[in-house]
Parts: C-alpha cells; structure tokens; sequence
C-alpha cells in the first residue's frame, strides 16, 4: 500500500489523472460497456461521414468550387495554377512575373 501511495505521488499531474480516469471507468463493467458503445459510436460516425463525402460527388473541381460546405473557404477552393501561372480551367491566368 505504501509503495502504491509513493508511485502516484511520484507521477506528474497530467499522468495521475489519466491513471485515475482509467481506474475509474475500468472498475465498473456498466461503465466499460459504456465506453465501448462510446468509442464504437465515434468509429461508426466517422465511417458514415467519409463515406459520404468520398461518395456524394464527382471529385471535379467545377463541382467542389460550387458545393455549399465549402463556401467558409477563404476565396472558395483554390485553382490549380501551373509553373506559368495560368490556371487547369482554362480561365486564362496569364503571365504571373508581367501579370498580363
């Protein structure tokens, strides 16, 4: 007991509460039943939500600079420029060192 009560004290803060927190939930089966269905519920939103954005549309970049989740970007989704500064979309861009 007494040696148990010397190695928390010698722990950092950060690490007793860890330690505590898992003797906590690892104590009671209701609570590590709990925090299976947690954990599995986290894992399953995840899934469903990369499925869904991975699924929803074509990954062109016509549609993605015109899908309404990505309007919080800064001047929308950005255009791929090549090394002469003239954008894939064949928008033209022109010369990016005289800006003509």
């Amino acid at each position: 007991r007494q040696e148990r009560q010397r190695k928390l004290k010698e722990m950092s803060p950060t690490e007793r509460i860890v330690f505590m927190t898992a003797k906590m939930v690892l104590a009671n089966k209701q609570m590590r039943t709990g925090l299976f269905f947690y954990v599995m519920g986290l894992h399953l939103l995840v899934f469903i939500t990369t499925y869904h954005w991975s699924h929803e549309m074509a990954c062109t970049t016509d549609s993605l600079s015109e899908h309404p989740d990505l309007a919080h970007l800064h001047h929308g989704v950005p255009i791929l420029e090549n090394a002469h500064g003239v954008d894939w979309e064949g928008g033209g861009g022109g010369d990016a060192v005289n800006g003509t």
